[in-house]
């Protein structure tokens, strides 16, 4: 009889001697509670078995099923084997072709191979010729570069010499234009065609051919070398400002009176003194109050502290050493504790200015700012500085530019 555990029979048989054991223990489980855990026991176990032999089942379909298709595909392979041999038994009938065939592919192959030899052998030849000549090559590239690098950094220094030479030569050109301009500048006048005429050549030469002037001598020369009241009143404007609360004012050679005019427009008391007569009664036709006199003169006939500031404009450039040390200090005693002296004269430190200062003959020399704000120093003012009523701020520029400045004195508190 088949045992379950009989390896020797098939998988059906070995279920059916399953079931048929199954089911004699639980024949044989006795009364008793020992025989009715026995049963429920077999009970559970018989479930697991059914659930088993259902497996089997299945199992056993799967592997009919593969023997079934081993069984097909050898039977096809059967069949290729077939048409393989058919094909290799005409292989082998022209396997004596084939072989000829290979014997003389084999030649040519070792022929091939040989050629291939010495081409490559030659191409090292050739490589490791462009091999030394590129060595050779990068070594004198290196040269080279070293040396253009070095031309370069030649080539920037030249460069930047040439900048600086250039520059240099740029402050040299413009200051020779600035002495040319200055050394051929001609003496300023208000109008240059009343000094402009022709030759007997026909050609541009300085002269006149309209008579007599009929304007009285100083005062026609100051219109014609100094200006147009106009143009003097501009370039006094600044010092309305600085005298605005300094009154009583003096002006010292006050000329026609263009400063008094815009003073007393101003509301600022103020009168002036002249030399000549000429300029009095044209300052006086302008309703200013001018008297006639020399300045120094006057001024020393004035009380002591009695005035605010005394102003004098291309004054001091008229007077002797001791007329201008004597203006100082008369100044000094007749302004008030805190007044102001001011005093406008030509900058001989301008080249054009210092060329036509000479074009007045009353001039006796030109006077420096040093010089003068050294006097102010000495006689007893408190301080001083030099003004440019013109000028830039930038004191080196305008000591060479401006026509005029002026000092500023302050007396001591």
């Amino acid at each position: 009889m088949t045992r379950p555990d009989d390896s020797a029979a098939s998988p059906e048989a070995r279920v059916v001697a399953l079931l048929a054991e199954t089911f004699e223990h639980g024949a044989r489980s006795g009364p008793g509670a020992r025989g009715v855990v026995r049963r429920l026991v077999e009970r559970a176990t018989l479930a697991v078995r059914h659930r088993q032999y259902h497996v089997d089942v299945a199992l056993l379909q799967a592997i009919h099923d593969l023997e079934r298709r081993r069984s097909s595909d050898l039977d096809a392979l059967r069949a290729e084997l077939r048409v393989a041999f058919d094909n290799l038994d005409r292989v082998v009938a022209r396997f004596d072709d084939v072989e000829a065939r290979a014997a003389v592919a084999a030649a040519l192959a070792d022929e091939i191979a040989r050629n291939v030899q010495e081409t490559s052998e030659e191409l090292d030849r050739r490589m490791d010729a462009v091999s030394g000549a590129v060595v050779a090559d990068r070594a004198d590239t290196a040269a080279v570069r070293a040396e253009l690098e070095r031309g370069t950094e030649e080539l920037r220094d030249t460069t930047r010499r040439l900048a600086h030479e250039i520059a240099d030569l740029r402050t040299a050109a413009g200051k020779a234009e600035y002495v040319f301009d200055e050394v051929t500048a001609r003496p300023f006048m208000a109008d240059e065609a009343i000094l402009a005429t022709t030759g007997d050549d026909g050609r541009p030469a300085l002269g006149f051919r309209d008579g007599p002037a009929p304007e009285p001598l100083y005062a026609g020369f100051e219109a014609l070398f100094r200006g147009s009241p106009e143009l003097v009143r501009e370039r006094q404007r600044p010092y309305v400002e600085l005298l605005a609360s300094s009154g009583p004012v003096v002006d010292l050679g006050c000329g026609r009176g263009e400063l008094l005019e815009m003073l007393a427009g101003d509301g600022v008391e103020a009168r002036g003194v002249d030399v000549d007569p000429a300029m009095v009664d044209r300052a006086r036709a302008r309703g200013v109050d001018v008297e006639l006199g020399d300045a120094v003169e006057w001024l020393g006939k004035q009380a002591d502290g009695s005035l605010g500031a005394v102003f004098s404009a291309q004054v001091v450039e008229h007077l002797s050493t001791d007329d201008l040390v004597t203006l100082l200090r008369t100044a000094l005693e007749k302004l008030r504790p805190g007044g102001l002296f001011v005093a406008e004269t030509v900058n001989p430190h301008s080249p054009r200015a210092l060329k036509a200062f000479w074009v007045d003959p009353t001039h006796v020399r030109p006077v420096f700012p040093e010089t003068l704000l050294a006097l102010c120093r000495l006689t007893g003012y408190a301080e001083a500085i030099a003004r440019f009523p013109g000028g830039t701020g930038n004191l080196v520029e305008d000591l060479r530019t401006q026509g005029e400045y002026a000092v500023v004195a302050r007396t001591p508190d």
